[in-house]
């Protein structure tokens, strides 16, 4: 499902024709809360060229700049030590730990938090969004025509 009260759009970063990395921006109730959540993944190999900050500063950029989201939130594994960089390098504050469980053991996270106001309070990226008009409506963004 796919609707303003729940979706999930998965990001992909390609190379070459093999998968280097996936970024995930997802909201629950996104026209009220104006809230999303990031989710990143870098294959073993390509870590520690900067990836992972790049995809993350594009996906927050085209939360708060083209989407409109007020709060950016993220969490990553307390012993994943880049992830954690990643976050605290684009400027995301922290906000508490948490536990995720992707393989069926809780594993305890640091987790943070973006406002709009810090995201635009420093340099950032721009992005071109293209097409965006004709799916804003399943992203919360305007009424259906």
């Amino acid at each position: 499902t796919f609707a303003p009260e729940k979706w999930w759009l998965n990001l992909a970063v390609e190379r070459d024709g093999s998968w280097v990395a996936a970024q995930t921006i997802a909201a629950d109730n996104f026209p009220v809360f104006r809230t999303v959540d990031t989710g990143s993944w870098v294959a073993q190999r390509y870590q520690r060229e900067g990836i992972g900050k790049e995809m993350r500063g594009a996906v927050l950029a085209f939360a708060f700049d083209h989407l409109g989201a007020r709060l950016a939130l993220s969490e990553a594994f307390t012993d994943n030590t880049a992830s954690n960089a990643v976050s605290r390098s684009l400027g995301y504050e922290p906000n508490g730990f948490g536990q995720l469980a992707p393989e069926g053991v809780a594993r305890e996270t640091v987790k943070y938090r973006m406002t709009v106001d810090r995201w635009r309070s420093q340099p950032r990226p721009t992005v071109k969004v293209e097409g965006l008009d004709r799916c804003s409506a399943l992203l919360g963004l305007k009424e259906p025509a």
